[in-house]
């Protein structure tokens, strides 16, 4: 199975922040934003952004984990939390170059997406809830849209220049 992200087109959206809303009803039960595994970035009016996990080829956060909570699968690429280990540290959250990881206000617990897997057959709910269509679900070699693929290539470069 190829390694698929969820991708946002910066000339669509508008920053309205329910891709937020619906993730953290989705996963936690609960309509709040703090609780959502994907982020927007608002830098209003010029420009708007929901940005989620990239599957990192080398995730910093599963190498912060002492605990040995953070697991990627290697065919997917998708992160996961295991909630029994996860004491909360943080140092995932630290790690993230993306920072799309986030802790969990009830819980105190690493929250990343995980695409929607265990909800909705791992179709992402806020792919299917953006009222104006900005956010896609694809596989990285099938990034069509020029602006992604040049944010996506710009964000990897930017992180490698560090290391």
């Amino acid at each position: 199975m190829e390694q698929k992200i969820i991708v946002c087109d910066t000339e669509k959206c508008t920053g309205c922040r329910i891709c937020e809303y619906i993730c953290a009803a989705v996963n936690e039960g609960k309509i709040n934003p703090r609780l959502s595994r994907i982020r927007t970035i608002r830098i209003d009016p010029i420009f708007n952004l929901s940005m989620s996990c990239r599957k990192c080829d080398n995730p910093k956060c599963l190498d912060a984990c002492a605990r040995n909570a953070i697991k990627q699968d290697e065919k997917t690429k998708l992160i996961t939390v295991d909630k029994d280990k996860c004491d909360g540290c943080g140092y995932c959250i630290e790690q993230c170059q993306f920072g799309v990881l986030s802790m969990g206000i009830d819980k105190k617990v690493a929250l990343v997406c995980d695409t929607c897997k265990e909800n909705n057959d791992g179709k992402p709910a806020c792919v299917d809830y953006c009222p104006v269509e900005a956010l896609s679900f694809v596989p990285i070699s099938k990034i069509e849209d020029k602006k992604a693929k040049k944010f996506h290539k710009t964000l990897q470069e930017g992180i490698d220049k560090k290391e």
